[in-house]
């Protein structure tokens, strides 16, 4: 379980769950072996998980450790397209995953470089998104795992699993591909309470609420504001056995009432 003194925005919060998350994710993929089906990743065996992470690491390290203030280079599909092979898959994915823990160890709080979700700086912003990238991608190779070893895989794991949307930049060219990946492949929002098959690990509660957070408030209300989601009208309520649980209103729908406060529900 993540530390629990773990809060919004801790970026050496951020990097400690980013480097646990990563070594399980790596343990867990050589456990259930490389061509272990992912569920919660309909067409993509446990090694497409493995480069699609590592490729991500890698292109966050670039703009952390380099100051990228754009976006740009190869796409993920000519990185791995030029990949490793199964042999060498783990100990790359291990090596890019180590790069990045130390790029964001020994960033400066005030670097300036590219980032697409509000946050307190850009450390803050790639802190967080690879710390809850990791941690799903993480659940998804306990999934493959469990159902390896033949352990059935819940509805509600595979629920929880899913809950992802892209963060493909319109125009951008260095960006994790989207065109043939599974729904919610990309960035993903860490909203698994308890990790499904394979170990056990579990989230604590303020390291899953603030993946929910970074879903909610980052990912959809960017898509809201790009017209994505047209005549958007009412609220949403979140409802968490174990945290807080918070009406976040987007217009009055007819008959309903903004709520004005969180309410706590356990």
């Amino acid at each position: 379980m993540e530390p629990p003194a773990y809060a919004p925005f801790d970026v050496p919060g951020y990097v400690g769950a980013l480097r646990r998350q990563g070594e399980l994710l790596a343990d867990t993929a050589q456990r259930s072996g490389l061509a272990a089906a992912v569920p919660s990743c309909p067409g993509w065996a446990v090694r497409d998980l493995l480069k699609h992470t590592g490729y991500v690491h890698r292109w966050a390290t670039g703009f952390v450790a380099e100051g990228l203030t754009r976006p740009g280079g190869a796409s993920e599909e000519e990185i791995l397209g030029q990949g490793p092979a199964d042999a060498e898959l783990p100990g790359w994915f291990r090596e890019g995953h180590a790069a990045l823990v130390r790029a964001l160890g020994a960033a400066d709080p005030g670097l300036n470089c590219w980032a697409f979700l509000p946050a307190p700086s850009p450390l803050a912003f790639w802190a967080r998104r690879q710390a809850h990238e990791t941690a799903i991608h993480r659940v998804d190779a306990e999934l493959a795992a469990g159902a390896a070893s033949g352990q059935p895989v819940s509805t509600a794991q595979r629920v929880s699993t899913a809950q992802r949307v892209s963060t493909a930049q319109p125009g951008s060219t260095r960006q994790p591909a989207s065109t043939r990946q599974p729904v919610g492949t990309g960035q993903s929002a860490s909203a698994a309470g308890r990790a499904a098959s394979g170990n056990g690990t579990s989230f604590g509660p303020a390291f899953a609420a603030d993946g929910v957070d970074e879903l909610v408030m980052g990912f959809l209300a960017r898509s809201i504001k790009r017209g994505n989601w047209a005549n958007l009208d009412g609220s949403l309520a979140i409802h968490a056995d174990d945290g807080v649980a918070e009406s976040r209103p987007r217009g009055p729908a007819p008959g309903n009432r903004r709520p004005r406060h969180p309410r706590r529900v356990r």
